[in-house]
């Protein structure tokens, strides 16, 4: 049996595939699993998924290395001084892990990844789910067949539903006019900087059509009014570039105005404005500064989350809004102002227009072929 340069996978004759027995760290053969793959997407989707796992089992075995119903063998050899780094384990060692202990890590690192709607239950992220259980269940298929692996254990997990339409409520654009109208108005009651802060971070969700994440990681140095356009940073550290509209950038230059006044006290000790301006770089950030660093952080995703489920809850309460939710009523509000799936998809940053249909939650009696096909010319 011999291995051929590229692959490194074992050359065999007939049907059978040649099982070889391997002494590598993981992290080779990972590589070696990722090499029989010809998509340039999945090998980098598969390594970062996979990567991820395999450091979980060695964090495990590192914790427990001297309980006996860790490995079947009642032992697990001493790992090494550098055991943090990924791919220390050698696959003898992975094999010797009981099923039950592989199944209780893949289980934990499934669920670490889950994002669970917090009333209703279901999973959000189904598709991500979903390709983290085809990258195991793919790599364990390969360690089944070329390195004697005993058996696949993704066998025993069932893969998450997909919904053909995104369940997640969403407002009507006349209704989000209505919030704003709300939250303009608590501006002008309470002169505060919070209800400034407040009104903009729903603006700025449902004119941008932003996720959470992409919200507080936005900077005011991403901001270039002159060029027209902010850039923002999506899921996977995916740079894009969004229009920038003139009534927002007033809005958000007043708001900074109300923001500088708001941390005076704490930026009045430092002389240079540009190491006081580094203290907040952030158009959304917390109300204090950290009392280590003197900065001020910027607000976290679940913080926003929280903000935005509290306030459109008193409005709105037969509906669950969250910050999501903003994202579908672009969407909406796009395509009944007849604005093609493409440029919606510009918008959303979404890289295909199934996406736009999958936010489309117009009524189909009223939003159908049927009632509006012209036959007069048939």
């Amino acid at each position: 049996m011999t291995t051929t340069g590229g692959n490194h996978l074992p050359q065999t004759h007939g049907r059978t595939h040649g099982k070889k027995k391997s002494t590598a760290r993981l992290s080779t053969l990972l590589e070696r699993f990722l090499a029989t793959k010809t998509a340039r997407n999945t090998r980098s989707t598969y390594r970062h998924d996979l990567s991820v796992f395999l450091k979980l089992v060695e964090r495990r075995i590192n914790r427990a290395e001297k309980k006996s119903d860790l490995t079947s063998s009642g032992s697990v050899s001493k790992p090494s001084p550098n055991s943090s780094e990924m791919g220390i384990l050698a696959y003898p060692t992975f094999t010797r892990i009981t099923p039950a202990t592989i199944a209780t890590i893949i289980r934990s690192y499934l669920d670490d990844a889950k994002k669970t709607e917090p009333q209703r239950g279901y999973v959000l992220n189904p598709a991500t789910i979903n390709r983290k259980i085809s990258a195991l269940s793919s790599f364990f298929d390969f360690l089944v067949t070329w390195y004697g692996y005993p058996k696949n254990p993704m066998v025993h997990f069932e893969r998450c539903r997909v919904h053909q339409k995104s369940t997640t409520d969403t407002l009507t654009a006349e209704e989000v006019s209505r919030l704003l109208h709300h939250l303009e108005s608590m501006i002008y009651e309470q002169a505060s900087f919070l209800t400034f802060r407040n009104f903009i971070i729903f603006r700025l969700l449902y004119r941008y059509a932003l996720r959470r994440s992409e919200l507080v990681s936005l900077r005011w140095e991403h901001f270039h009014p002159q060029k027209g356009w902010f850039s923002v940073i999506q899921k996977g550290n995916d740079p894009i570039i969004k229009p920038l509209r003139d009534d927002d950038w007033e809005i958000l230059q007043r708001f900074r105005l109300i923001q500088d006044e708001h941390i005076n006290p704490w930026v009045k000790p430092y002389r240079n404005r540009k190491h006081a301006e580094n203290l907040f770089p952030f158009l959304f950030h917390a109300v204090r500064p950290n009392r280590r660093t003197g900065r001020f952080e910027p607000l976290t995703p679940s913080s926003v989350y929280k903000l935005v489920c509290g306030i459109a809850g008193k409005l709105f309460p037969e509906k669950h809004i969250t910050p999501h939710s903003f994202r579908g009523s672009f969407v909406g509000a796009a395509l009944n102002q007849k604005i093609e799936p493409g440029e919606i998809a510009n918008g959303t940053g979404h890289k295909s227009i199934r996406m736009v249909y999958y936010y489309d939650k117009r009524d189909p009696l009223e939003n159908n072929a049927i009632a509006k096909l012209d036959h007069s010319t048939a």
